[in-house]
């Protein structure tokens, strides 16, 4: 994008921030506005010759990312979006606090992943909404949220009012439950992620530990499996090249760790970051999570890490052996 659009495209948000701060984040024209805002900036980013305004200001912050989560298990309101709720619900009063709580959060933190924050605005805000989650290995879209007709519609009527939609088995399935497993981890559900890569890649020798079905916890679930198909991807393509075929995953301490085994690299360790590598640190896994890889390279064994927020260096000398090249993705 050239600069002078990015700068009148800045100079809109900007705008339309100090409205919020002035106004309220839940004023009804400012909400329709930012949501045209950000309309028009998927827009723009599908041109071939444009980028999303201040995608590139975005920094890997994941805690930011697991701030914002963390409310759909603790928050007084955003919790209530896919959990039930005690007492007579009233869907208008909701609706307008869980907006105006949400808006807050993402004027505060401004390095949330841009997919995730989309996916949330149309699971809440969009009264036409159109969201998407992996399932069995496709992409399944959904066109149900929490500002659609059909929920407010229900929420507000003789047969609705007072009950939360958690209690309707019909709109509970078109829209909680599978956002739900766009942000959470649950018990088992990484252990069959990785279940189905081990069947589209048939070539490799996965060997999964048990402890994969104990991990639980929030982050974007879609683009998690986005950089794994990435990195497995990758991981058979020098697999048929150098006949090493084993792999082994394994989970502890909120940390997925994959190893090639035997796996080298025929470049030095300041010569690896492009292609799929550089999607997953820039598209993908930035603010989900650290990144790092540990391998054995021409001029050494070195951890670089790719995406860090804990000011570790770039790279650093490893002196022990290793199995072969390692993929470790550190959760909050």
């Amino acid at each position: 994008m050239d600069t002078k659009r990015t700068k009148f495209l800045m100079c809109i948000l900007e705008d339309i921030e100090k409205l919020e701060k002035q106004h309220g984040g839940s004023n009804k024209q400012i909400v329709k506005l930012k949501n045209k805002f950000y309309d028009l900036s998927c827009q723009i980013k599908k041109s071939k010759s444009a980028q999303l305004p201040l995608q590139n200001k975005k920094l890997h912050k994941p805690k930011e990312t697991k701030l914002l989560l963390s409310n759909f298990q603790i928050s007084k309101n955003i919790k209530y979006l896919t959990h039930d709720f005690s007492g007579e619900f009233n869907y208008n009063i909701f609706i307008k606090e869980v907006k105006k709580d949400l808006e807050k959060i993402f004027r505060e933190n401004k390095n949330i992943p841009e997919p995730l924050e989309t996916r949330i605005r149309h699971f809440v805000f969009k009264p036409k909404p159109k969201w998407w989650r992996w399932e069995k290995g496709k992409k399944k879209e959904y066109d149900v949220g929490w500002s659609s007709a059909k929920v407010e519609n229900w929420c507000t009527s003789v047969m609705g009012e007072g009950t939360h939609p958690f209690n309707n088995d019909l709109l509970y399935n078109e829209f909680i439950e599978p956002f739900k497993h766009t942000i959470e981890i649950r018990i088992g559900e990484l252990y069959n992620i990785f279940s189905y890569i081990d069947i589209r890649y048939p070539e490799l020798n996965i060997d999964l530990d048990n402890n994969l079905k104990n991990a639980n916890f929030y982050t974007d679930v879609d683009m998690l499996i986005n950089s794994l198909l990435r990195i497995f991807k990758g991981i058979l393509e020098h697999a048929q090249a150098k006949n090493l075929y084993k792999v082994s995953v394994s989970f502890g301490g909120n940390r997925i760790k994959i190893v090639h085994h035997n796996s080298e690299v025929l470049k030095t360790h300041k010569n690896i970051l492009k292609g799929d590598f550089l999607e997953i640190k820039d598209k993908t896994l930035k603010s989900l999570c650290n990144w790092s890889i540990e391998a054995v390279f021409t001029d050494g064994t070195y951890r670089f890490n790719i995406l860090d927020d804990k000011n570790k260096p770039e790279y650093e000398k490893i002196n022990y052996k290793i199995k072969g090249f390692t993929h470790i993705l550190s959760f909050y």
